[in-house]
C-alpha cells in the first residue's frame, strides 16, 4: 500500500479556477491509487468523486464565462470536491486550508486530535506497547509511534505506513 502524501495540493491562490483545478485533479489521482481499494468500489464517496471529477470541466467553462469574482454554484461545488477529498483522509489527517496559511490548501495531520488520541493512550495501559513504544489506538484502527523529536508515524494495525511527519 502507498503511503499517503501529505502537503500542499494549491498555494497562494484563492481563484476558485485554480483550486478547482488542483482539487479535481487530486481527487482524480487518488481515485486512480490503492487508496480506491481503500475506501471500496460500492462506496458513495467514490460515486460522488467519481461524479464531481467528470463536472469539473463543466464547472471551469462555467467560470470562463462569468465576470463574477465568486461564482455561487463553483463555491458549493468546492465543498463537495472538499468533502470527497476530506473522505480519502486516513486517521487523523485533514483535508482544508493549512492551519497557518488560507490559501494553501492540501492534507495535513490533525494534531490536535492525534493528540488526544495518544494522550488517552498514554492514560490506559492496554494502549501501549511497552516492548516497541507504541501507541495502540485500537478504536482508530492504528498504531502511532511518535519519536523523541516529535514526529509520528501512523500504521494500520499491520504496521503498514499510512502516513509520517518529518
Amino acid at each position: 500500500m502507498a503511503q499517503f502524501q501529505l502537503g500542499s495540493i494549491s498555494t497562494g491562490t484563492l481563484r476558485q479556477q485554480d483550486l478547482l483545478s488542483a482539487f479535481a485533479q487530486t481527487l482524480s489521482s487518488l481515485e486512480s491509487t490503492k487508496f480506491y481499494a481503500e475506501v471500496g468500489p460500492d462506496s458513495l464517496e467514490l460515486y460522488w468523486g467519481s461524479e464531481l471529477v467528470r463536472q469539473a470541466p463543466v464547472m471551469l467553462d462555467a467560470l470562463d464565462n462569468t465576470t463574477a469574482v465568486c461564482n455561487p454554484y463553483v463555491a458549493e461545488y468546492l465543498d463537495r470536491l472538499t468533502d470527497a477529498l476530506q473522505a480519502y483522509c486516513p486517521p487523523f489527517v485533514y483535508f482544508g486550508a493549512h492551519p497557518g496559511d488560507g490559501a494553501d490548501y492540501g492534507f495535513w495531520p490533525d494534531t490536535e486530535s492525534l493528540g488526544d488520541a495518544l494522550q488517552d493512550a498514554a492514560d490506559s495501559s492496554e494502549a501501549w506497547d511497552w516492548s516497541l513504544g507504541d501507541y495502540i489506538l485500537a478504536d482508530d484502527g492504528v498504531i502511532v509511534q511518535v519519536s523523541d523529536h516529535g514526529n509520528a508515524t501512523v500504521m494500520d494495525m499491520e504496521r503498514n505506513v499510512l502516513w509520517t511527519t518529518t
